[in-house]
């Protein structure tokens, strides 16, 4: 994914569109010209790698599928599986198709009107104090984008991620977007983003799938959005949340417990606070993890730097 389907972060983005002359170099290296149809899987129901290079194919005017189910379903259904060295088909030498990625758009590219969907799970999407993700800049979303969680539409059958039902996963689409769109069966004109890139092309594949149009990506999504216009959304964010923190440390919120005071040691600005805390202190502390370090900037100018170590460290 980070080699082939992205070209280095930039800009805040973490996976944008590689350009397209190095990524028709590597579909000619791997025997695709555009004469046979190209299948597309993963180990995640296509959520992160198939579907990218499903989009990126059929950009630019490739054949491609995506397997339902992705190697899981393969696997399996009993089917045969190969060990070894990877078998690439013969390279070729000649490329008859589009020379550029069709049907996306940049930041600035962004229409004032545009419907935007985004397939980040909803304690990402939603406004926050803080970014409950490391690859989130900020917490929250680019403003009026709706959200349409990409593992919505997938369901565990026999211990094998899968597609929903067409019929299930259109109305999970229209539930989220039919309100917002003059056509409800088209949603072509639609811009899908997501937290940078990948599973927003999950969400486009199932409206393509469904029969509601293909969607436009904006690939640099949120990691991009919110890097660039990072002065006034975090402006919103104090005025709105009274508080927010940026964290200097890794993302603790998935697999360390929430600070303590009475079981976990409080710094601010570098020492060590005894109970009773201030109030601004418990504040920060209420959204911060054991082992995570954040900068607090509170409303009316207050800012200090807090962090959660455990006891005895110190």
């Amino acid at each position: 994914m980070d080699q082939d389907l992205a070209a280095p972060p930039c800009n805040g983005a973490r996976h944008p569109l590689p350009p397209a002359d190095k990524f028709i170099q590597w579909c000619m290296e791997h025997g695709v010209d555009g004469r046979r149809p190209v299948l597309c899987y993963d180990d995640t129901c296509g959520g992160l790698g198939a579907c990218r290079l499903w989009w990126m194919l059929q950009s630019l005017g490739v054949e491609a599928y995506v397997l339902d189910g992705g190697y899981q379903a393969y696997q399996h259904a009993g089917l045969p599986l190969e060990e070894g060295p990877e078998k690439r088909a013969a390279p070729v030498v000649e490329w008859r198709l589009e020379r550029d990625f069709r049907h996306h758009v940049r930041i600035h590219q962004i229409p004032p009107n545009a419907v935007l969907v985004d397939a980040r799970a909803a304690p990402r999407y939603q406004y926050g104090v803080r970014s409950l993700f490391g690859g989130d800049p900020l917490p929250g979303h680019i403003e009026g984008a709706l959200n349409l969680p990409f593992m919505c539409n997938i369901v565990t059958q026999d211990g094998v991620p899968r597609i929903r039902s067409k019929e299930e996963a259109q109305q999970n689409i229209l539930a989220a977007v039919g309100d917002h769109v003059r056509n409800p069966q088209d949603l072509s004109q639609c811009v899908f983003q997501c937290g940078s890139g990948v599973t927003a092309c999950f969400n486009i594949a199932m409206a393509t799938h469904v029969g509601l149009g293909t969607p436009f990506l904006y690939c640099g999504s949120w990691s991009e959005y919110a890097t660039v216009h990072r002065v006034p959304l975090t402006r919103q964010i104090v005025e709105r949340e009274g508080l927010f923190i940026q964290l200097l440390s890794p993302c603790l919120c998935a697999t360390q417990p929430k600070a303590q005071p009475d079981i976990h040691s409080i710094l601010v600005d570098g020492k060590e606070v005894r109970q009773p805390l201030p109030e601004k202190v418990q504040r920060a502390i209420s959204y911060l993890h054991l082992g995570e370090k954040g900068v607090a900037y509170f409303k009316g100018g207050r800012t200090m730097t807090v962090e959660v170590q455990p006891k005895g460290k110190l």
